[in-house]
């Protein structure tokens, strides 16, 4: 029964997460390929969830927001 209670709370605990920030769409319609540089980027956003590469070496970088609330309430 203890561990039930335990696995109970950790899956209430983690349905009331938040994960990164939103973005506007002001702030995402700010963002032009080609021009709007790495550091303005990680000035904007912070820093990114994942970095890679892709097929052709290029840096791919990867900022994410998640938001769950397991009672719909506000976070």
């Amino acid at each position: 029964m203890r561990q039930f209670l335990v696995f109970a709370l950790v899956c209430v605990l983690s349905a009331c997460t938040k994960v990164g920030r939103p973005i506007s769409h002001a702030e995402r319609d700010q963002i032009t390929e080609g021009v709007t540089t790495r550091e303005e980027l990680l000035n904007r956003l912070g820093p990114p969830a994942l970095l890679s590469k892709d097929g052709n070496g290029n840096d791919m970088v990867t900022w994410v927001y998640v938001r769950s609330a397991f009672f719909r309430g506000r976070l």
